[in-house]
Order: C-alpha cells, then structure tokens, then sequence
C-alpha cells in the first residue's frame, strides 16, 4: 500500500462517521454523500442546512477518481440509504481518465446504491482551466456520459453544478484554481444538495 493509497484510506475511514449533530429525524432519512474534495468541502455545510431532517454520513478523500472511491463507497452502501449524492470525477478530468472508463466506474458505483430510493450525480464543472490548459472539453465529454447514465435510471437525478458555476461566474464563487468552490460556491452547492434531497 502506498503513503497516498493509506493515507487516503485513513482520509475516509475518518469521514465515514455520522455527522456530528446529525440525527434521524422521521422515518427514512438516511444520507450519505461520496465524493472527493468539493464533498469534503461542502460536507459540513450540508449538515449545518440539513442536520434536522437527514442523518448524513460522508466519505470522500481528496484528489481520487471514482475508481479509487468505489471500495469506500461498497462500505458505506453497507448501511442502506435512503439518499446517495454523488459528486466526484473532476479528477479523472484533470488526470484525463478514459471517460468511458470513468462512466463504467460511475454506474458501478451507482449499482453499489441500487436500493435507494434517490441518487443524485453532480456535473464536474466545466470551465477547468490550469496554466492555460483547457480542461473543459474533458469535463464535458464527462458530464454527457453522467447525464446519459442518470436518464437510463428512474430513481437517478442531476445537480448541475457546471450550471451553478455558468450562472455565477462573475461572483467569485471558484477559487483561483479553477476547480475548488469559495466559501460562497460552497454555500450555493450545499443549497443544490439540500434541495435535490428535500425533492425526492
């Protein structure tokens, strides 16, 4: 095991835990988010909006592609939620990852959760951009895959975050990476959160 591969696993082990604060509240209200480093970010402002109607358990580990998430996301299906959001594959964007590959390993994911009654993917946002290297072609071959494999599943809805970030771009809310939210793109994707899990 490598010092990435076993920190990242500690990095998840961590965060699969019930938010602090977070209780069952009715019947039915089990969540669990997965992702990488925009869930890490946004994990706890969704708890914050959404702690009196949902228990919320996350696991995501910062700078994974979605294959190197789907052992982590096998454990947290374990516990049968009633709700999965789903926001990873930026990097496989970034590493430029097969993106049939990656949508193979996206629907697999999503076969992990197959009893849920709501699963909700996230757009990877597509206006990337790294010292003047375009990743936005990357990012929306990705989002047409991700779309395609919600429209094949009843129960599977899309957070268009690429569309949150079109809409709000004069508002500084991507910081000068290109790629992570500023606490007001945090707040405004929480909201995206805590709206798709309140309308299923």
């Amino acid at each position: 095991m490598t010092t990435r591969t076993a920190l990242g696993a500690l990095a998840t082990v961590l965060l699969l835990t019930p938010l602090a604060g977070c209780g069952l509240v009715g019947g039915g209200n089990s969540v669990v988010l997965v992702g990488d480093s925009l869930t890490v970010l946004v994990s706890d402002q969704v708890a914050a909006e959404a702690k009196a109607d949902y228990d919320i358990e996350v696991t995501a580990t910062w700078g994974v592609r979605i294959d190197e998430e789907l052992d982590p996301a096998a454990i947290a299906a374990v516990t049968s939620p009633d709700q999965v959001i789903i926001n990873i594959g930026t990097n496989n964007v970034l590493q430029r990852h097969d993106t049939t590959a990656s949508a193979e390993d996206l629907a697999a994911m999503l076969d992990l959760f197959d009893d849920a009654s709501c699963l909700h993917l996230v757009t990877v946002n597509e206006r990337i951009n790294r010292l003047g290297d375009d990743f936005g072609p990357d990012a929306a071959a990705f989002n047409a895959k991700l779309r395609e494999i919600a429209a094949r599943r009843l129960n599977t809805h899309v957070i268009d975050w690429n569309q949150i970030v079109a809409d709000h771009a004069a508002d500084g809310i991507i910081s000068e990476d290109s790629v992570h939210p500023t606490p007001a793109g945090v707040k405004l994707l929480a909201d995206a959160y805590v709206d798709a899990l309140r309308d299923c």
